[in-house]
């Protein structure tokens, strides 16, 4: 299977109550390495039983109640800050205000995905076995509406950063394999058949499309699967996105490239992209014209099967972070000429993350042959950097939800995992300042774990019933907070608190990253109405 390094897309999807493939590159769930926006995968594992009975003492959650449920699924937060949810108690999809409110009943669909982009909440309902649906949409304050029959929600979605706009598949064959990309208003009006009869359902061309701003949408699709190791065959295009009048919205198409790499990265303006081709790595005008080279060296890059250069366009489109064939990560200036390039580090076969300064990079030499563990090197962006080894041997891993969430907020420590234990999934959590010092444990038995604000990192802890293989459901672990500057040890949020271990995702947060939003459900089912301050959903502040 390849695995894409970079790209923007919609977000988290979930099937039947459980969030699958949200795995950025690792659309296998196989354990692999996350692709630097989104959490290495964890294998679905089986629960113990719950040690709740109608004897045992409930357990009042701590934090502000804003559910009561004795099963709840977390499928995102939108960025209204509505916690979209289902109630496998009452039945039916919910939001409810992170804050805390009355939760609003979204929907009650039968064998269904959710997937949250932004401000939108996608839904595909009727699933077939191959997961082909009807899709609605729903966003704060409205209703849920129809937008499209024959979608799959494996081939992609997204909106723009304002909820005016959607992307999403159609016309979908009854295997889930061949489809549409269209693009239309954020209600489903105005629909724009983007580009037709493409691969939506292969792991080695899926499309990868999003929105570079607001008004200017990418697609990178294929006609035909290249196998593991050929020529690259992808269509780059954009779309700029403006008011047509009565012909409704518009979406120009300008081709970008063709025989690429399916991989983009966008600057933050969203006003350049960058592309690469068997004959090298350039930035692009967002809406066309000449391009700029910045390495004409061999980019295909190979761990085992078909795995493609890393390419990253910094979010000022100052600068390129890539690497090559022969394991070089290199920066360069976009605008330069070809070849103007530093060398951060040699023999670097992955790369795992950026700090969000952009200052700092982790990757891997190794990895084992589960692509799962490996060791960590950690290097500046500056020019003429010495890499810093952060383990040297290969039972170690990152299990941050997002690769920004190994390292801190404010990119001043990086964060990982040593002692790899692969049947369980589970490790000891480890961090030490980018500037240098010496590593500091926080804590075994280790999850996952994300970055809140400043030095801050939440943690899941003592995962009982976590497992590195088979099974569904829910395992319980702790949720543990430090500040990385503090002497002393973490604070204990809440003890046993649900892990979806089919989902990539265990720890969620407000918008603000000041509260953690979880479920817990070990408490004795109720035989009828589930009483307040009990299971349900809880959010809890971070200290």
């Amino acid at each position: 299977m390849r695995r894409i390094q970079l790209f923007f897309i919609g977000g988290a999807f979930a099937i039947g109550g459980a969030i699958v493939a949200c795995s950025g590159d690792n659309t296998q769930n196989d354990g692999g390495p996350g692709d630097g926006s989104v959490a290495d995968v964890k294998p679905d594992k089986t629960p113990p039983p719950s040690d709740g009975g109608t004897d045992a003492p409930i357990v009042t959650p701590a934090g502000t109640e804003l559910a009561a449920s004795d099963q709840v699924q977390i499928f995102g937060i939108t960025t209204d800050d509505d916690v979209i949810y289902a109630d496998t108690t009452a039945g039916g999809l919910y939001a409810v205000a992170a804050g805390g409110g009355t939760p609003t009943k979204i929907g009650a669909p039968s064998s269904y995905a959710v997937g949250v982009s932004g401000h939108l909440v996608f839904v595909w309902a009727n699933l077939t076995s191959n997961e082909v649906g009807a899709l609605s949409v729903w966003k704060h304050g409205g209703t849920l509406t129809a937008v499209t029959t024959n979608s799959a929600p494996n081939g992609g979605f997204a909106s723009s950063t304002d909820g005016t706009h959607i992307m999403y598949t159609a016309n979908a064959n009854t295997a889930g394999a061949v489809g549409d990309i269209v693009g239309a208003n954020a209600d489903g009006t105005a629909p724009n058949s983007l580009v037709t009869n493409i691969d939506i359902g292969s792991n080695d061309c899926r499309p990868l499309f999003g929105f570079a701003n607001n008004t200017t949408a990418v697609t990178s699709t294929c006609g035909t699967t290249p196998p593991d190791g050929g020529t690259p065959s992808a269509t780059i295009d954009t779309y700029a996105i403006a008011a047509g009048g009565d012909a409704g919205t518009l979406w120009t198409q300008t081709q970008i490239a063709t025989g690429a790499l399916d991989v983009w990265s966008t600057d933050t303006a969203g006003d350049q992209i960058l592309v690469a081709t068997p004959s090298g790595l350039s930035t692009y005008p967002i809406g066309g014209g000449t391009a700029v080279p910045i390495d004409n060296k061999d980019i295909g890059h190979y761990i085992g099967e078909a795995d493609w250069s890393f390419g990253y366009l910094t979010k000022n489109a100052g600068k390129v972070i890539y690497s090559t064939a022969a394991g070089e990560l290199l920066t360069a200036v976009n605008g330069a000429s070809p070849n103007a390039s530093d060398i951060q580090a040699t023999n670097a076969n992955y790369i795992r993350a950026i700090a969000s300064t952009e200052g700092y990079i982790m990757y891997t030499k190794t990895f084992d042959s589960q692509y799962f563990g490996g060791d960590l090197y950690l290097t500046a962006t500056t020019a003429n950097a010495t890499p810093v080894t952060l383990s040297s041997v290969t039972t170690s891993a990152l299990f941050g939800i997002t690769a920004l969430d190994d390292f801190s907020a404010d990119s001043s420590y990086v964060i990982w995992i040593e002692n790899l234990d692969t049947n369980q999934g589970i490790g000891d959590l480890y961090a030490v300042p980018v500037t240098g010092g010496t590593p500091k444990q926080y804590g075994t038995g280790i999850w996952q774990n994300a970055s809140a604000t400043g030095t801050k990192i939440i943690f899941n802890d003592n995962c009982n019933g976590c497992s590195g293989s088979g099974g569904t459901g829910d395992a319980y672990a702790d949720i543990e907070a430090i500040d990385l500057t503090s002497a002393g040890g973490p604070t204990k949020l809440q003890a046993g608190a649900d892990v979806p271990l089919s989902s990539s995702n265990s720890l969620w947060m407000n918008n603000a990253k000041d509260h953690v939003i979880y479920s817990y459900s070990q408490n004795a089912p109720s035989t009828g109405t589930v009483a307040p301050g009990g299971n349900g959903l809880y959010a809890i502040a971070i200290p």
